[in-house]
């Protein structure tokens, strides 16, 4: 073997652990991967993915633009020679934009159940003084 098929070797294998890192660090299975890549234009199959992260198949610079662009990561990022503590820091950071954007929709939802809990009690309130208005029987419509 080349010295120059070993170090694309090496290069795949770093490759492949920094693919499976960043999806790890989202919580991401294979096929959550698949999934997103997919839905981005790059279709693949699971055991693609699992071939790439063990370094076992060479991947094309599509593949890698629209994995980067998946993690939200330059593609150069995912061929830095960094430590493990460095990745643990940036699955660090991941995690925590991550809980910052589902904290901010889980108050998005909360803000819209209120106005539309409003809205129904308004409507409510309507609907019986309607139907009291008219002498028929308030039923418990909209009470569950």
């Amino acid at each position: 073997m080349s010295v120059e098929n070993v170090e694309r070797e090496s290069a795949a294998q770093a490759f492949g652990r920094r693919v499976r890192v960043l999806r790890q660090a989202r919580l991401w299975t294979q096929p959550d991967l698949v999934r997103h890549l997919t839905a981005a234009g790059h279709p693949m199959h699971q055991t693609t993915i699992a071939k790439l992260e063990s370094g076992v198949r060479p991947t094309d610079v599509d593949e890698i633009t629209a994995i980067a662009a998946i993690f939200g990561v330059a593609p150069a990022t995912l061929f830095e020679d960094v430590s493990p503590e460095t990745w643990l820091r940036q699955a660090l950071h991941v995690y925590r934009s991550r809980v910052i954007q589902k904290t901010e929709e889980r108050d998005r939802l909360r803000a819209r159940l209120a106005t539309l809990d409003a809205e129904l009690h308004s409507a409510l309130d309507e609907y019986r003084k309607l139907a009291r208005e008219l002498g028929q029987e308030v039923d418990d419509i909209g009470e569950h």
